[in-house]
């Protein structure tokens, strides 16, 4: 009798705590991110994953109503690089992530001295190409998303090196990469292009 009902409001009650502690840390870290000189960092959610043919996106509950535009790029919490906005209506916006396999962005690997092209390789992973077969490039090494591809934003985390190993007569080594942005974690920051 009662005692489900109350332990149901209670359960309810926790739920709605949770997701506005949640919202609270997104308004936080957008704050955050603001203070360092980011004028437009809408804190949003992220409401579905999606896979289009082998690309992968999300859906956030913002869109140009909130000012965001095509071209804009989105962070989690923790300012890892995830994607692009590239579709966007009045209350919702399209985010292809930076793990599918259409997408490659300008990087650098400041350990090793290096630039390279980070290529999505699906399910959270990142081809990193273009690395010299003589490279200083080992597992654990942090792979940032360069300036130009973050329209002048420094030093954005994009992945770390998991694997790096030489071909034989191969002028690159093979270096794939994790994508530390996990698309499961719905609390995500848009920042405007500048």
């Amino acid at each position: 009798g009662g005692g489900e009902e109350d332990r149901a409001r209670l359960l309810g009650r926790l739920g709605e705590l949770e997701a506005l502690r949640a919202e609270n840390e997104t308004l936080r870290a957008a704050l955050a991110l603001r203070s360092d000189g980011e004028e437009g960092a809408i804190p949003a959610a992220a409401i579905a994953f999606i896979r289009d043919g082998r690309d992968e996106y999300l859906i956030l509950n913002r869109g140009t109503a909130d000012g965001i535009g095509i071209g804009d790029i989105v962070v989690n919490t923790g300012r890892v690089l995830g994607g692009t906005v590239v579709s966007v209506d009045p209350h919702a916006s399209r985010v292809i992530l930076f793990s599918s396999p259409s997408r490659s962005v300008d990087v650098t690997i400041p350990s090793a001295g290096l630039r390279a092209i980070a290529r999505g390789s699906n399910a959270r992973e990142l081809s990193i190409e273009l690395v010299p077969s003589d490279a200083a490039v080992t597992a654990g090494d942090i792979v940032l998303a360069s300036p130009r591809a973050t329209g002048g934003r420094r030093s954005l985390l994009l992945g770390e090196v998991r694997e790096a190993r030489r071909a034989e007569h191969e002028v690159f080594k093979i270096v794939t990469a994790i994508h530390l942005f996990d698309p499961a974690d719905p609390a995500v920051i848009v920042l405007l292009a500048p």
